[in-house]
């Protein structure tokens, strides 16, 4: 099990006041467990200090963007590890609005009580034009290795943390959204590939809601999508991560 996982406050100081911040994601090791472990026990730290240097005037959306952007280039950065790396699927509640900062090709699902489903992020795959571009102009390449696309040959998401030994190959600048909570009454949900590899956006947001609808406060619903991922004969580690957002708590 190479999976890590994060569910916790934080509180900066941005234009002279202290702003309380729910922090939630998922690291989806690769080749070792260690950066995903950095990650998780780290990531409040870089985002402490970007956030509160960005923002020391005033704190806006735009701020706020270039903040988690340079926060986990410094996190990946950080990791001494040379072989290996992990993926980071990051959600932040900062006045009442989510942002969601992605590498790889673990994901974030929005599942609204009233039926809609918002997927936040984007599963970073080398094959994708734009970001096999982006590996080769920073001296990789995209192969096929057994049927899956691979950089270098080696690795299957297209941005990641740490990987040192690609030489650079692989970006850590990750896929930021943005999305208000004003009104939304459901859950966000992060979830590793081991998940998506046996089930859909969908399909993963069925099985939220479906727990949702019991209203019992006693249901994990993290632990139901490990269990039926698990049960669908996934091939992957699983990691969930389940947060209740607005009338949902």
């Amino acid at each position: 099990m190479e999976d890590a996982h994060i569910a916790t406050h934080f509180t900066i100081k941005a234009g002279g006041e202290n702003v309380p911040i729910s922090i939630f994601g998922v690291f989806d090791g690769h080749g070792t467990k260690e950066v995903a472990d950095h990650a998780a026990q780290h990531i409040v730290k870089f985002l402490t200090k970007w956030l509160e240097l960005y923002n020391a005037e005033s704190l806006t959306d735009e701020r706020i963007w270039n903040a988690i952007k340079i926060a986990l280039v410094d996190l990946s950065r950080s990791s001494h590890c040379v072989f290996g790396g992990s993926t980071a699927c990051i959600g932040l509640i900062i006045k009442n609005e989510l942002w969601i900062a992605n590498l790889g090709d673990s994901r974030a699902i929005l599942v609204n009580r009233n039926g809609e489903v918002i997927q936040l992020s984007e599963d970073a795959k080398p094959e994708n034009e734009i970001y096999k571009t982006s590996i080769e102009k920073r001296g990789g390449f995209v192969g096929n290795a057994l049927g899956i696309y691979r950089i270098n040959n080696i690795l299957a998401p297209a941005r990641a943390l740490a990987d040192h030994h690609l030489n650079g190959a692989v970006c850590s600048r990750a896929k930021i959204a943005r999305y208000p909570l004003t009104d939304f009454s459901g859950c966000l949900v992060l979830v590793c590939d081991g998940v998506t590899e046996v089930f859909t956006t969908k399909e993963i947001a069925d099985i939220t809601r479906e727990a949702l609808n019991e209203n019992a406060p006693d249901i994990n619903i993290a632990d139901m999508i490990v269990k039926r991922s698990l049960a669908a004969y996934t091939t992957d580690n699983v990691s969930a991560v389940v947060a209740p957002l607005g009338g949902a708590d």
